[in-house]
């Protein structure tokens, strides 16, 4: 079993800074809405000249979404990191329906992966509790309302951008997304949770085995030093016993 902590807390850091840079940048885009409104529908000519504020607000939205395609493309790298690791450390203790590469090919089908999540993620949550309730370990267990949500939540966002047209469908759309990755961050934050305490006790177990192991080979070498001796003692004894040789005759 790997040490798989460190991509999931980056995973998780990222997940919540993409969803910050999106907040921020709705605000900007509404901001800039909500002032320039009267520029965005007039088509005269004078009325299409930037003002500095205005610049600068264009400039901070353009610089916002470089950042968030970065954000994205990294959490992205450590979602996948992250899922063959986890998977990989589960099957080293049970069983699992998805193998860690069959895992990532699933998750990364355009779409359809982001249903597949769901339920590579539910069989994640039934394969780590189930090893935690074996080896009586106390944990927060990942409540099946926030993968139910989040599957809910893709899959109508998902028919109302296919189905979208209007402003309000792709408002809704949007709002169903965003409470959908809220929903994903909340279940791989918790889980990344167990697999510290997995991974906690499973090092204990490890240290403890190598101890056990260290103090029955010092028993064994023990053990054959104390038999070599009795066997050296005993010769000895025998040696001493013994009668002399008689004497011979000239």
């Amino acid at each position: 079993m790997q040490d798989n902590s460190v991509h999931g807390k980056r995973l998780v850091f990222w997940l919540k800074f993409t969803l910050a840079v999106v907040a921020a940048e709705v605000l900007m885009v509404a901001l800039a809405y909500g002032l320039f409104g009267e520029f965005f529908q007039s088509t005269e000519p004078a009325s299409l000249q930037m003002s500095g504020s205005f610049f600068v607000l264009v400039l901070l939205i353009a610089m916002s979404a470089m950042v968030l395609v970065i954000s994205v493309l990294i959490s992205v790298v450590y979602w996948f990191l992250w899922l063959y690791r986890a998977v990989k450390n589960l099957r080293c203790l049970t069983t699992t329906t998805f193998s860690p590469w069959g895992a990532v090919i699933c998750s990364i089908i355009p779409w359809v992966g982001q249903v597949l999540d769901y339920f590579i993620l539910k069989d994640m949550r039934r394969a780590m509790e189930g090893v935690l309730q074996e080896r009586g370990m106390n944990f927060a267990p990942i409540p099946m309302r926030f993968l139910n949500a989040w599957l809910i939540f893709t899959i109508a966002s998902g028919i109302l951008s296919f189905c979208g047209g209007s402003m309000t469908l792709t408002i809704v759309s949007s709002l169903f997304a965003l409470v959908a990755y809220i929903c994903a961050i909340k279940v791989v934050e918790m889980y990344v949770s167990q697999e510290t305490v997995l991974l906690q006790n499973y090092q204990g177990e490890e240290l403890r085995k190598k101890v056990d192991e260290v103090l029955r080979e010092r028993e064994i070498e023990k053990a054959a030093s104390e038999v070599q001796a009795a066997m050296y003692e005993k010769a000895a004894n025998d040696a001493s016993s013994e009668p002399p040789p008689p004497p011979q005759n000239p």
